[in-house]
Protein backbone atom coordinates (compact mmCIF):
# COMPACT_ATOMS: atom_id res chain seq x y z
CA UNK A 1 0.00 0.00 0.00
CA UNK A 2 3.11 2.17 0.75
CA UNK A 3 6.75 2.35 0.29
CA UNK A 4 9.95 4.20 0.24
CA UNK A 5 13.27 5.06 1.97
CA UNK A 6 13.69 5.93 5.59
CA UNK A 7 15.68 8.81 5.03
CA UNK A 8 12.84 10.38 3.25
CA UNK A 9 9.95 8.88 5.90
CA UNK A 10 12.15 8.09 9.60
CA UNK A 11 10.26 4.97 10.66
CA UNK A 12 9.03 7.25 13.88
CA UNK A 13 6.87 9.37 11.07
CA UNK A 14 6.08 6.07 9.20
CA UNK A 15 4.16 3.97 12.54
CA UNK A 16 2.75 7.40 13.06
CA UNK A 17 0.98 7.17 9.83
CA UNK A 18 -0.12 4.08 10.35
CA UNK A 19 -1.42 4.77 13.35
CA UNK A 20 -3.38 7.44 12.87
CA UNK A 21 -5.18 5.80 9.63
CA UNK A 22 -5.59 2.82 12.26
CA UNK A 23 -4.15 0.42 9.64
CA UNK A 24 -3.75 -3.44 9.92
CA UNK A 25 -1.23 -5.35 8.23
CA UNK A 26 2.42 -5.76 7.97
CA UNK A 27 5.08 -3.18 7.54
CA UNK A 28 8.24 -4.98 6.19
CA UNK A 29 11.67 -3.16 6.91
CA UNK A 30 14.96 -4.29 4.59
CA UNK A 31 18.40 -2.74 4.92
CA UNK A 32 20.65 -2.49 1.83
CA UNK A 33 22.41 -5.70 2.60
CA UNK A 34 18.90 -7.53 1.91
CA UNK A 35 18.11 -7.79 6.08
CA UNK A 36 14.58 -7.75 6.33
CA UNK A 37 12.29 -7.05 9.69
CA UNK A 38 8.68 -6.83 9.82
CA UNK A 39 6.02 -5.21 12.37
CA UNK A 40 2.63 -6.74 12.74
CA UNK A 41 0.12 -3.82 13.26
CA UNK A 42 -3.53 -3.73 13.85
CA UNK A 43 -5.20 -0.80 13.67
CA UNK A 44 -2.42 0.91 13.55
CA UNK A 45 -1.20 -0.37 17.18
CA UNK A 46 2.05 -2.95 17.07
CA UNK A 47 1.12 -6.53 18.28
CA UNK A 48 4.13 -8.13 16.66
CA UNK A 49 7.61 -7.95 15.62
CA UNK A 50 10.29 -10.03 14.19
CA UNK A 51 14.17 -8.35 13.46
CA UNK A 52 16.53 -9.44 11.26
CA UNK A 53 18.33 -10.07 14.69
CA UNK A 54 17.72 -11.24 18.15
CA UNK A 55 16.97 -8.20 20.29
CA UNK A 56 16.43 -10.09 23.32
CA UNK A 57 15.11 -13.78 23.97
CA UNK A 58 11.74 -13.99 25.84
CA UNK A 59 13.47 -16.48 28.51
CA UNK A 60 16.74 -13.65 28.88
CA UNK A 61 14.04 -11.31 29.77
CA UNK A 62 11.87 -13.07 32.38
CA UNK A 63 15.52 -13.52 33.92
CA UNK A 64 16.34 -10.84 33.84
CA UNK A 65 12.98 -9.07 35.68
CA UNK A 66 13.71 -11.79 37.77
CA UNK A 67 10.37 -13.83 37.20
CA UNK A 68 12.13 -17.00 36.71
CA UNK A 69 15.18 -18.51 37.50
CA UNK A 70 17.76 -19.25 34.76
CA UNK A 71 17.31 -23.05 36.00
CA UNK A 72 13.66 -22.69 35.31
CA UNK A 73 14.56 -20.86 32.31
CA UNK A 74 16.59 -23.86 30.47
CA UNK A 75 14.51 -26.59 31.80
CA UNK A 76 11.41 -25.20 29.82
CA UNK A 77 13.90 -24.72 26.36
CA UNK A 78 14.76 -28.28 26.77
CA UNK A 79 11.28 -28.93 26.52
CA UNK A 80 10.44 -26.35 24.01
CA UNK A 81 13.56 -27.86 21.64
CA UNK A 82 11.87 -31.62 22.22
CA UNK A 83 7.97 -30.61 21.10
CA UNK A 84 8.76 -27.30 19.65
CA UNK A 85 6.29 -25.36 21.35
CA UNK A 86 6.45 -21.83 22.87
CA UNK A 87 8.42 -21.00 25.68
CA UNK A 88 5.43 -18.97 27.39
CA UNK A 89 3.14 -21.77 26.87
CA UNK A 90 5.23 -24.07 28.59
CA UNK A 91 6.22 -21.60 31.53
CA UNK A 92 2.48 -21.07 32.14
CA UNK A 93 1.28 -24.71 31.99
CA UNK A 94 4.14 -25.07 34.36
CA UNK A 95 2.92 -22.63 36.67
CA UNK A 96 6.09 -21.03 36.89
CA UNK A 97 4.71 -17.88 35.04
CA UNK A 98 1.39 -16.41 35.39
CA UNK A 99 -0.51 -15.17 32.43
CA UNK A 100 -0.26 -11.44 32.90
CA UNK A 101 3.22 -11.85 33.79
CA UNK A 102 3.70 -13.16 30.48
CA UNK A 103 1.82 -10.66 28.31
CA UNK A 104 3.47 -7.46 30.09
CA UNK A 105 7.15 -9.60 29.33
CA UNK A 106 5.82 -9.91 25.44
CA UNK A 107 4.99 -6.43 25.40
CA UNK A 108 8.56 -5.30 26.55
CA UNK A 109 9.69 -7.75 24.50
CA UNK A 110 7.97 -6.48 21.00
CA UNK A 111 8.40 -2.54 22.38
CA UNK A 112 12.14 -3.57 22.67
CA UNK A 113 12.44 -4.76 19.47
CA UNK A 114 10.79 -1.45 17.41
CA UNK A 115 13.22 0.37 19.65
CA UNK A 116 16.02 -1.47 17.60
CA UNK A 117 14.48 -0.98 14.43
CA UNK A 118 14.47 2.79 15.35
CA UNK A 119 18.11 2.85 14.85
CA UNK A 120 18.06 1.22 11.32
CA UNK A 121 20.16 3.00 8.52
CA UNK A 122 18.38 5.62 7.10
CA UNK A 123 19.00 3.95 3.43
CA UNK A 124 16.75 1.19 4.67
CA UNK A 125 13.08 0.49 2.57
CA UNK A 126 10.03 0.10 4.14
CA UNK A 127 6.76 -1.06 2.69
CA UNK A 128 3.32 -1.54 4.56
CA UNK A 129 1.11 -4.78 2.94
CA UNK A 130 -2.15 -3.64 4.59
CA UNK A 131 -4.41 -6.77 5.51
CA UNK A 132 -1.74 -9.24 5.20
CA UNK A 133 -0.42 -11.23 7.93
CA UNK A 134 3.09 -12.22 7.17
CA UNK A 135 4.02 -12.88 11.11
CA UNK A 136 1.65 -15.70 11.26
CA UNK A 137 3.69 -18.71 11.71
CA UNK A 138 6.26 -16.44 14.04
CA UNK A 139 6.09 -16.52 17.65
CA UNK A 140 2.41 -16.77 19.82
CA UNK A 141 -0.20 -14.73 20.85
CA UNK A 142 -0.51 -11.19 19.52
CA UNK A 143 0.58 -8.13 22.08
CA UNK A 144 -0.69 -4.71 21.57
CA UNK A 145 2.15 -2.41 22.83
CA UNK A 146 1.72 1.00 23.98
CA UNK A 147 2.30 2.51 20.08
CA UNK A 148 3.43 6.25 21.31
CA UNK A 149 5.47 4.93 24.37
CA UNK A 150 7.51 2.76 21.96
CA UNK A 151 8.13 5.63 19.05
CA UNK A 152 8.99 7.54 21.59
CA UNK A 153 11.65 5.18 23.14
CA UNK A 154 13.17 5.21 19.32
CA UNK A 155 13.55 8.28 19.15
CA UNK A 156 14.91 9.22 22.48
CA UNK A 157 17.32 6.71 21.48
CA UNK A 158 18.38 7.28 18.08
CA UNK A 159 16.75 10.84 16.90
CA UNK A 160 16.93 10.86 13.83
CA UNK A 161 18.65 13.93 14.64
CA UNK A 162 18.77 15.44 11.39
CA UNK A 163 14.54 15.06 11.49
CA UNK A 164 14.98 16.69 14.59
CA UNK A 165 16.66 19.78 13.74
CA UNK A 166 14.73 20.36 10.96
CA UNK A 167 11.33 20.08 12.70
CA UNK A 168 12.68 22.71 15.41
CA UNK A 169 14.09 24.87 12.53
CA UNK A 170 10.47 25.34 11.45
CA UNK A 171 9.09 25.91 15.11
CA UNK A 172 11.53 28.53 15.19
CA UNK A 173 11.24 30.50 18.67
CA UNK A 174 7.52 30.42 18.60
CA UNK A 175 5.98 30.15 21.79
CA UNK A 176 5.15 26.53 22.44
CA UNK A 177 2.26 24.96 23.93
CA UNK A 178 0.81 21.58 24.71
CA UNK A 179 -2.36 20.47 22.49
CA UNK A 180 -5.74 21.38 24.76
CA UNK A 181 -6.23 17.21 23.89
CA UNK A 182 -2.39 16.03 24.96
CA UNK A 183 -2.30 12.60 25.80
CA UNK A 184 0.38 12.63 27.83
CA UNK A 185 -0.10 9.30 29.66
CA UNK A 186 0.17 7.62 26.30
CA UNK A 187 4.67 8.85 26.03
CA UNK A 188 5.99 6.84 29.04
CA UNK A 189 8.00 9.66 29.99
CA UNK A 190 10.69 9.27 32.90
CA UNK A 191 9.84 12.33 36.13
CA UNK A 192 12.92 14.43 34.43
CA UNK A 193 10.98 14.45 30.94
CA UNK A 194 7.46 15.08 32.63
CA UNK A 195 8.87 17.85 34.57
CA UNK A 196 9.82 19.49 31.30
CA UNK A 197 6.25 18.84 30.33
CA UNK A 198 4.96 20.33 33.34
CA UNK A 199 7.15 23.36 32.78
CA UNK A 200 6.31 24.11 29.05
CA UNK A 201 2.23 23.31 30.71
CA UNK A 202 2.70 26.13 33.52
CA UNK A 203 4.17 28.50 31.45
CA UNK A 204 4.30 28.35 27.11
CA UNK A 205 7.37 28.91 25.70
CA UNK A 206 10.06 28.37 22.89
CA UNK A 207 12.01 24.99 22.72
CA UNK A 208 15.15 26.81 23.54
CA UNK A 209 14.27 28.03 26.61
CA UNK A 210 12.99 24.75 27.62
CA UNK A 211 16.34 24.06 27.34
CA UNK A 212 17.78 26.46 29.34
CA UNK A 213 15.61 24.61 32.71
CA UNK A 214 18.45 22.04 32.70
CA UNK A 215 16.18 19.68 33.68
CA UNK A 216 17.08 17.66 30.82
CA UNK A 217 20.28 17.31 28.34
CA UNK A 218 19.89 19.53 25.88
CA UNK A 219 19.75 16.54 22.76
CA UNK A 220 17.09 14.98 24.78
CA UNK A 221 14.81 18.07 25.02
CA UNK A 222 15.14 18.78 21.15
CA UNK A 223 14.11 14.94 20.93
CA UNK A 224 11.24 14.93 23.11
CA UNK A 225 9.81 18.43 21.17
CA UNK A 226 10.96 16.32 18.38
CA UNK A 227 8.17 13.70 19.28
CA UNK A 228 5.44 16.09 20.20
CA UNK A 229 5.48 17.94 16.73
CA UNK A 230 5.08 14.81 15.01
CA UNK A 231 2.66 13.54 17.04
CA UNK A 232 0.64 16.87 17.02
CA UNK A 233 0.75 16.65 20.95
CA UNK A 234 1.99 20.47 20.42
CA UNK A 235 -0.42 22.79 19.80
CA UNK A 236 0.76 23.70 15.83
CA UNK A 237 -2.45 22.91 14.21
CA UNK A 238 -4.28 19.55 13.71
CA UNK A 239 -5.36 16.97 16.18
CA UNK A 240 -3.17 15.20 18.45
CA UNK A 241 -2.60 11.15 17.26
CA UNK A 242 -3.66 8.66 19.87
CA UNK A 243 -3.88 5.19 19.78
CA UNK A 244 -7.21 2.91 19.19
CA UNK A 245 -7.80 0.18 21.81
CA UNK A 246 -6.58 -3.38 20.93
CA UNK A 247 -7.19 -6.57 23.07
CA UNK A 248 -4.79 -8.77 22.76
CA UNK A 249 -6.19 -12.35 21.58
CA UNK A 250 -6.02 -15.34 24.20
CA UNK A 251 -5.40 -18.48 22.63
CA UNK A 252 -2.41 -19.23 19.85
CA UNK A 253 -3.58 -19.02 16.32
CA UNK A 254 -5.11 -15.64 16.86
CA UNK A 255 -2.90 -13.99 15.29
CA UNK A 256 -4.30 -11.99 12.15
CA UNK A 257 -4.35 -8.45 12.34
CA UNK A 258 -7.81 -7.16 14.25
CA UNK A 259 -10.81 -5.77 11.88
CA UNK A 260 -10.53 -1.74 11.56
CA UNK A 261 -13.24 -0.59 14.34
CA UNK A 262 -15.39 1.93 12.92
CA UNK A 263 -13.98 5.78 13.51
CA UNK A 264 -17.59 6.82 15.44
CA UNK A 265 -17.50 3.68 17.80
CA UNK A 266 -15.83 4.53 20.94
CA UNK A 267 -12.59 3.27 22.22
CA UNK A 268 -13.07 1.49 25.98
CA UNK A 269 -11.71 3.60 28.70
CA UNK A 270 -8.44 3.13 30.02
CA UNK A 271 -7.92 1.36 33.32
CA UNK A 272 -5.06 2.59 35.90
CA UNK A 273 -3.76 0.92 38.47
CA UNK A 274 -5.75 0.86 41.90
CA UNK A 275 -4.77 4.08 44.03
CA UNK A 276 -3.16 2.14 47.19
CA UNK A 277 -4.39 3.95 50.83
CA UNK A 278 -2.29 6.98 51.60
CA UNK A 279 -1.37 5.97 54.66
CA UNK A 280 0.38 2.83 53.94
CA UNK A 281 3.60 4.60 52.54
CA UNK A 282 6.07 5.89 55.22
CA UNK A 283 5.75 10.08 55.32
CA UNK A 284 3.61 10.70 52.64
CA UNK A 285 0.79 12.14 55.31
CA UNK A 286 3.14 14.83 56.09
CA UNK A 287 4.14 15.80 52.47
CA UNK A 288 0.85 15.49 51.25
CA UNK A 289 -0.85 18.11 53.53
CA UNK A 290 2.60 20.31 53.13
CA UNK A 291 2.20 19.69 49.27
CA UNK A 292 -1.86 20.36 49.21
CA UNK A 293 -1.00 23.84 51.00
CA UNK A 294 1.97 24.69 48.48
CA UNK A 295 -0.81 23.64 45.34
CA UNK A 296 -2.74 25.57 46.36
CA UNK A 297 -1.18 28.96 46.94
CA UNK A 298 1.99 28.51 44.20
CA UNK A 299 -0.09 30.07 41.20
CA UNK A 300 -0.29 33.52 43.10
CA UNK A 301 2.82 33.87 44.21
CA UNK A 302 6.24 35.31 42.88
CA UNK A 303 9.61 33.43 42.57
CA UNK A 304 10.98 34.57 45.96
CA UNK A 305 7.61 33.29 47.82
CA UNK A 306 7.71 29.69 45.82
CA UNK A 307 11.37 29.26 46.73
CA UNK A 308 11.43 30.50 50.48
CA UNK A 309 13.73 32.90 49.73
CA UNK A 310 14.38 37.06 50.49
CA UNK A 311 14.25 39.34 47.26
CA UNK A 312 17.68 40.11 48.26
CA UNK A 313 18.91 36.63 48.56
CA UNK A 314 22.60 35.77 46.95
CA UNK A 315 22.71 33.13 44.02
CA UNK A 316 24.12 30.44 46.75
CA UNK A 317 20.82 30.97 48.68
CA UNK A 318 18.80 30.35 45.52
CA UNK A 319 20.42 27.35 44.82
CA UNK A 320 20.52 25.88 47.99
CA UNK A 321 16.68 26.00 48.74
CA UNK A 322 15.98 25.25 44.89
CA UNK A 323 17.47 21.88 45.97
CA UNK A 324 16.11 21.52 49.33
CA UNK A 325 12.68 21.56 47.66
CA UNK A 326 13.46 19.33 44.89
CA UNK A 327 14.35 17.25 47.08
CA UNK A 328 10.90 17.14 49.22
CA UNK A 329 8.80 17.66 46.30
CA UNK A 330 9.88 15.65 42.97
CA UNK A 331 7.37 13.76 41.66
CA UNK A 332 9.94 10.98 41.60
CA UNK A 333 9.91 10.87 45.46
CA UNK A 334 6.50 9.55 45.41
CA UNK A 335 5.17 6.18 45.18
CA UNK A 336 3.91 5.54 41.87
CA UNK A 337 0.54 4.82 43.17
CA UNK A 338 -0.23 8.03 44.22
CA UNK A 339 -1.43 9.16 40.93
CA UNK A 340 -3.13 12.36 42.05
CA UNK A 341 -0.55 13.39 44.69
CA UNK A 342 1.93 13.39 41.76
CA UNK A 343 -0.04 15.36 40.00
CA UNK A 344 0.36 17.86 42.42
CA UNK A 345 3.86 17.08 42.89
CA UNK A 346 4.71 17.95 39.04
CA UNK A 347 2.82 20.98 38.89
CA UNK A 348 4.28 22.65 42.55
CA UNK A 349 8.31 21.31 41.17
CA UNK A 350 7.60 22.69 37.70
CA UNK A 351 7.20 26.23 39.67
CA UNK A 352 10.03 25.49 41.88
CA UNK A 353 12.51 24.88 38.47
CA UNK A 354 10.60 28.08 36.81
CA UNK A 355 11.39 30.13 39.44
CA UNK A 356 15.03 28.46 39.78
CA UNK A 357 15.46 29.34 36.01
CA UNK A 358 14.81 32.81 36.21
CA UNK A 359 16.23 33.87 39.80
CA UNK A 360 19.43 31.85 39.05
CA UNK A 361 20.02 34.50 35.57
CA UNK A 362 21.38 38.02 36.52
CA UNK A 363 19.41 39.78 33.64
CA UNK A 364 16.16 37.80 33.93
CA UNK A 365 16.15 38.12 38.09
CA UNK A 366 16.60 41.90 36.67
CA UNK A 367 13.43 41.87 34.26
CA UNK A 368 11.40 40.12 36.91
CA UNK A 369 12.35 42.50 39.73
CA UNK A 370 10.56 44.99 37.34
CA UNK A 371 7.86 42.75 36.80
CA UNK A 372 6.89 42.34 40.67
CA UNK A 373 6.87 46.61 41.31
CA UNK A 374 4.51 46.33 38.27
CA UNK A 375 2.25 43.70 40.03
CA UNK A 376 2.58 41.11 37.81
CA UNK A 377 5.27 38.59 38.89
CA UNK A 378 2.89 35.63 40.12
CA UNK A 379 2.73 32.28 37.39
CA UNK A 380 -0.97 33.29 37.49
CA UNK A 381 -0.62 36.60 36.38
CA UNK A 382 1.62 36.02 33.79
CA UNK A 383 -0.55 32.97 32.70
CA UNK A 384 -3.19 35.38 32.27
CA UNK A 385 -0.60 38.13 30.04
CA UNK A 386 -0.06 34.80 28.03
CA UNK A 387 -3.59 33.91 27.44
CA UNK A 388 -4.43 37.46 26.18
CA UNK A 389 -1.30 37.56 23.87
CA UNK A 390 -2.51 33.71 22.26
CA UNK A 391 -6.19 35.21 22.13
CA UNK A 392 -4.94 38.28 20.16
CA UNK A 393 -2.77 35.80 17.68
CA UNK A 394 -5.68 33.75 17.31
CA UNK A 395 -7.79 36.45 16.76
CA UNK A 396 -5.52 37.40 14.18
CA UNK A 397 -5.08 34.31 12.21
CA UNK A 398 -8.91 34.03 12.15
CA UNK A 399 -9.37 37.25 10.60
CA UNK A 400 -7.35 36.14 8.00
CA UNK A 401 -8.88 32.59 7.18
CA UNK A 402 -12.08 34.63 7.02
CA UNK A 403 -11.12 36.66 3.91
CA UNK A 404 -10.02 33.21 2.78
CA UNK A 405 -13.12 32.13 3.02
CA UNK A 406 -11.64 29.19 5.20
CA UNK A 407 -14.35 29.22 7.57
CA UNK A 408 -14.37 26.25 9.72
CA UNK A 409 -10.56 26.39 10.68
CA UNK A 410 -11.49 30.45 11.10
CA UNK A 411 -13.75 29.70 13.85
CA UNK A 412 -11.93 26.91 15.49
CA UNK A 413 -8.98 29.93 16.03
CA UNK A 414 -12.09 32.78 16.59
CA UNK A 415 -13.33 30.03 19.39
CA UNK A 416 -9.78 30.08 21.19
CA UNK A 417 -9.43 33.49 21.16
CA UNK A 418 -12.98 34.00 23.04
CA UNK A 419 -11.91 31.30 25.86
CA UNK A 420 -8.19 32.50 26.37
CA UNK A 421 -9.29 35.88 26.49
CA UNK A 422 -13.75 36.20 27.64
CA UNK A 423 -13.67 39.75 28.79
CA UNK A 424 -12.83 40.74 25.14
CA UNK A 425 -16.00 41.52 23.33
CA UNK A 426 -15.38 41.66 19.84
CA UNK A 427 -13.93 38.02 20.16
CA UNK A 428 -16.95 36.57 21.23
CA UNK A 429 -18.63 39.01 18.35
CA UNK A 430 -16.57 37.62 15.68
CA UNK A 431 -16.81 33.91 16.38
CA UNK A 432 -20.67 34.24 16.35
CA UNK A 433 -20.23 35.74 13.03
CA UNK A 434 -17.68 33.15 11.45
CA UNK A 435 -20.43 30.57 12.77
CA UNK A 436 -23.02 31.92 11.24
CA UNK A 437 -20.77 31.87 7.52
CA UNK A 438 -20.73 27.91 8.66
CA UNK A 439 -21.97 25.39 6.57
CA UNK A 440 -24.79 23.88 8.49
CA UNK A 441 -25.85 27.39 9.40
CA UNK A 442 -25.90 28.75 5.99
CA UNK A 443 -28.28 25.00 5.53
CA UNK A 444 -30.63 25.60 8.40
CA UNK A 445 -30.80 29.58 8.46
CA UNK A 446 -31.26 29.06 12.51
CA UNK A 447 -29.11 32.00 14.05
CA UNK A 448 -31.27 32.86 16.81
CA UNK A 449 -28.40 31.98 19.59
CA UNK A 450 -25.80 34.17 17.90
CA UNK A 451 -27.84 36.99 17.85
CA UNK A 452 -28.11 36.64 21.56
CA UNK A 453 -24.90 36.44 21.62
CA UNK A 454 -24.60 39.61 20.01
CA UNK A 455 -27.33 41.04 22.66
CA UNK A 456 -25.09 40.07 25.41
CA UNK A 457 -22.08 42.08 23.03
CA UNK A 458 -24.14 44.85 22.54
CA UNK A 459 -25.30 45.39 25.98
CA UNK A 460 -21.65 45.01 27.13
CA UNK A 461 -20.15 47.57 24.92
CA UNK A 462 -23.15 49.50 23.14
CA UNK A 463 -20.47 51.72 21.39
CA UNK A 464 -18.66 48.97 19.74
CA UNK A 465 -19.40 49.55 15.55
CA UNK A 466 -18.30 45.65 15.43
CA UNK A 467 -20.89 43.98 17.61
CA UNK A 468 -24.02 46.11 15.72
CA UNK A 469 -22.76 45.32 12.33
CA UNK A 470 -22.76 41.77 12.66
CA UNK A 471 -26.32 41.68 14.56
CA UNK A 472 -27.55 44.26 12.03
CA UNK A 473 -26.43 41.52 9.66
CA UNK A 474 -27.75 38.77 10.65
CA UNK A 475 -31.25 40.56 12.05
CA UNK A 476 -31.23 40.83 7.92
CA UNK A 477 -30.71 37.06 6.99
CA UNK A 478 -33.36 36.45 9.53
CA UNK A 479 -36.03 38.99 7.75
CA UNK A 480 -36.76 41.36 10.90
CA UNK A 481 -35.35 44.20 8.62
CA UNK A 482 -36.55 46.78 11.39
CA UNK A 483 -33.99 46.02 14.04
CA UNK A 484 -31.88 45.24 11.15
CA UNK A 485 -32.33 49.10 9.97
CA UNK A 486 -31.93 50.03 13.94
CA UNK A 487 -28.40 48.69 13.89
CA UNK A 488 -27.50 50.52 10.27
CA UNK A 489 -29.21 53.74 10.76
CA UNK A 490 -26.65 54.11 14.67
CA UNK A 491 -23.75 52.60 12.74
CA UNK A 492 -24.26 55.80 9.86
CA UNK A 493 -25.05 58.14 13.21
CA UNK A 494 -21.68 57.32 14.89
CA UNK A 495 -19.29 57.00 11.94
CA UNK A 496 -21.05 59.00 8.68
CA UNK A 497 -17.97 57.00 6.99
CA UNK A 498 -19.08 53.56 7.39
CA UNK A 499 -19.44 52.86 4.09
CA UNK A 500 -21.20 49.33 4.36
CA UNK A 501 -24.08 50.15 6.74
CA UNK A 502 -24.22 53.98 4.55
CA UNK A 503 -25.10 51.44 1.94
CA UNK A 504 -27.78 49.49 3.63
CA UNK A 505 -29.45 52.35 4.69
CA UNK A 506 -29.23 53.98 1.23
CA UNK A 507 -31.05 50.83 -0.13
CA UNK A 508 -33.46 50.43 2.70
CA UNK A 509 -34.77 53.75 1.91
CA UNK A 510 -34.46 53.66 -1.93
CA UNK A 511 -36.48 50.49 -1.65
CA UNK A 512 -39.06 52.60 0.84
CA UNK A 513 -39.47 55.74 -1.69
CA UNK A 514 -39.37 53.27 -4.56
CA UNK A 515 -43.13 51.73 -2.87
CA UNK A 516 -44.38 55.47 -2.26
CA UNK A 517 -43.78 56.90 -5.30
CA UNK A 518 -45.65 53.75 -6.74
CA UNK A 519 -48.37 54.06 -4.59
CA UNK A 520 -47.56 51.15 -2.64
CA UNK A 521 -47.25 50.80 1.20
CA UNK A 522 -46.64 48.32 3.66
CA UNK A 523 -48.90 47.47 6.44
CA UNK A 524 -49.01 45.05 9.03
CA UNK A 525 -51.83 43.09 7.92
CA UNK A 526 -50.02 42.77 4.34
CA UNK A 527 -49.76 45.15 0.97
CA UNK A 528 -52.41 47.87 0.09
CA UNK A 529 -52.85 49.46 -3.51
CA UNK A 530 -53.65 53.09 -3.79
CA UNK A 531 -57.24 53.41 -5.49
CA UNK A 532 -56.96 54.95 -9.09
CA UNK A 533 -59.63 57.64 -10.81
CA UNK A 534 -60.53 57.24 -14.32
CA UNK A 535 -58.68 57.35 -16.53
CA UNK A 536 -55.93 57.32 -14.04
CA UNK A 537 -54.65 53.70 -14.33
CA UNK A 538 -51.07 54.74 -16.20
CA UNK A 539 -50.62 57.81 -14.20
CA UNK A 540 -48.93 56.09 -11.12
CA UNK A 541 -46.53 53.68 -12.80
CA UNK A 542 -45.72 56.74 -15.14
CA UNK A 543 -44.76 58.74 -12.07
CA UNK A 544 -42.92 56.12 -10.17
CA UNK A 545 -40.86 55.66 -12.77
CA UNK A 546 -39.81 59.22 -13.34
CA UNK A 547 -39.04 59.27 -9.24
CA UNK A 548 -37.07 56.00 -9.66
CA UNK A 549 -35.28 57.37 -12.51
CA UNK A 550 -34.21 60.55 -10.28
CA UNK A 551 -33.40 58.19 -7.30
CA UNK A 552 -30.54 56.13 -9.45
CA UNK A 553 -29.64 59.38 -10.37
CA UNK A 554 -29.10 61.03 -7.58
CA UNK A 555 -27.40 57.63 -6.20
CA UNK A 556 -25.09 57.65 -9.36
CA UNK A 557 -24.38 61.23 -8.75
CA UNK A 558 -23.10 60.77 -5.39
CA UNK A 559 -20.81 57.36 -6.39
CA UNK A 560 -19.38 59.47 -9.21
CA UNK A 561 -18.79 62.23 -6.47
CA UNK A 562 -17.09 59.89 -4.48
Amino acid sequence: MASGVLSKNPLPNVLLQLLERELSGTLVLETRQGEKSAVLLARGVPVKARTSEPVIYLGRLLVERGLITPEAEADALARVAKERCLLGQVLVERGVLRREQLTQALEEQVSRKLVWLAGLPDSSLYGFYEGVDYLQRFGGEVTPVAPLAAIWAGVRRFGPDSQVEAALERLGARTLRLHPDAAIKHFGLSPDEQAVLDVLRARPQPWESLIATGLLPPEQVRRLIYMLFISRHLDVGGRPIVPAEVAPSSRRGEHRPLPRRPRSEPSAPSVGPPRAPMGSFPGVDVVAEELEQRFREVDQQNYYEILGVDPEASSAQIQGAFFQLAKRFHPDKLPAAELELRKRASKVFARISEAHQVLSDDERRAEYGRLIKEGGASPAEQEKVQAVLRAAQHFQKAEILFKKREMVQAAQLARRAMEDDPEQVDYGAFHAWVSSHLPERQGSGQFDDLIATLDRAVEKEPENQRCRWYRGQLYKRVGDTRRALRDFRWLVDQNPNHVDALREVRLADMRRQTRTSTGRTHTGAGRRTSQPGKGASQAPAKAGSDDLGQIWGKLFRRGKDK
